[in-house]
């Protein structure tokens, strides 16, 4: 059968996993806008900010090499020892960022923001960072397996403990913007072990030097994309914080999570169809391998054309400053 015909059940398989992690905080939003202020959001999202740029320096983009080379492991010793050489250094070096960043972090990062402190705001997010790092290479390995369905077993378990642990210490105990982060720190504290104990029966316990100085040198040069994209994404967060208000950053984090939506259906589909065929050794696939990832790439911009279109019957409100000081109003009778 044509793969461009078999795309969309291939790419959902793997896509409804990545989109749930991704798109956590999109599916609280009508839960928490109830119970957090804009403040809170603000305070959020720039810790948000801070733990996706660690996240990018904790996992050096090993993930690429792991499925880039993974492949051209010629038996099962070999896959084992590159899967074992990533996991184990790149666990290592995350958590030695993180405890140097703990020990130095009141003195380096407490005035990245004017009102998001490092105690114990981003303190607490440089750790839900390291625990994050750790279901990257679990989670691409089994996209290079094709073992769809407990790759989603995993991705929906990290969602249901992140969600209903922030829930419990937002709506139940009224923590706030603390809370928020302790409940996503407990679920992914959670969530981690599973992944560990997967990736442990997939592995061996070594660093080798070879195939460490392998994938770096594959991961490195991707990794500046990486940061890239974060700056492009995130790094607004810092300026709208310092120059305006916390307020205005947590407005700003509230309508950009709408917004991004379409950004995490086009990227999950990508995560979906990218392992599966784009390494693919089958000739028969090369003729027609250009048109499917035109057609891949094309699908979000008619994705973007249709909902500009149809707005307001897709979202249910005009995102209008009239809804923005409706949440804010609501937030303030919650603090009282």
């Amino acid at each position: 059968m044509n793969p461009i015909r078999r795309f969309p059940l291939a790419a959902a398989v793997y896509a409804s996993g990545d989109f749930l992690i991704k798109a956590s905080g999109f599916f609280l939003l009508p839960i928490l806008t109830r119970y957090l202020s804009p403040a809170d959001y603000g305070i959020l999202a720039g810790v948000n900010a801070v733990a996706l740029v660690l996240g990018v320096l904790f996992s050096l983009n090993l993930n690429s090499a792991l499925m880039r080379l993974y492949g051209d492991c010629t038996d099962e010793s070999e896959r084992r020892n590159l899967v074992g050489s990533l996991i184990l250094f790149s666990g290592a070096w995350a958590l030695g960022v993180v405890i140097l960043l703990n020990a130095v972090g009141p003195v380096l990062l407490d005035n990245v923001f004017k009102e998001v402190r490092f105690q114990p705001y981003i303190r607490i997010g440089t750790w839900i960072a390291l625990l994050n790092s750790l279901t990257v290479l679990p989670l691409t390995l089994l996209q290079i397996q094709q073992r769809p369905l407990l790759h989603r077993t995993f991705a929906l378990m990290s969602f249901s403990l992140n969600t209903g642990f922030t829930i419990l210490f937002v709506v139940v105990f009224r923590m706030g913007a603390y809370g928020a982060l302790v409940g996503q720190l407990v679920g992914g504290a959670l969530a981690a072990t599973p992944y560990m104990a997967f990736v442990r029966r997939h592995m061996n316990a070594v660093i080798s030097p070879a195939v460490l100085k392998m994938c770096l040198a594959f991961s490195m040069p991707l990794l500046v994309y990486a940061i890239g994209g974060w700056f492009v994404d995130s790094s607004n967060r810092f300026f709208i914080e310092r120059f305006m208000s916390l307020r205005d950053l947590g407005l700003f984090n509230v309508g950009n999570q709408i917004a991004m939506i379409l950004g995490y259906i086009g990227r999950a589909a990508n995560t979906g169809a990218f392992c599966r065929y784009l390494y693919r050794r089958d000739t028969r696939f090369s003729p027609c391998r250009r048109s499917f990832f035109t057609r891949c790439d094309q699908a979000p911009d008619s994705i973007a054309i249709s909902r500009s279109l149809c707005s307001r019957a897709y979202t249910g409100i005009d995102a209008g400053p009239d809804e923005f000081l409706a949440f804010d109003r609501e937030s303030a009778d919650v603090e009282e």
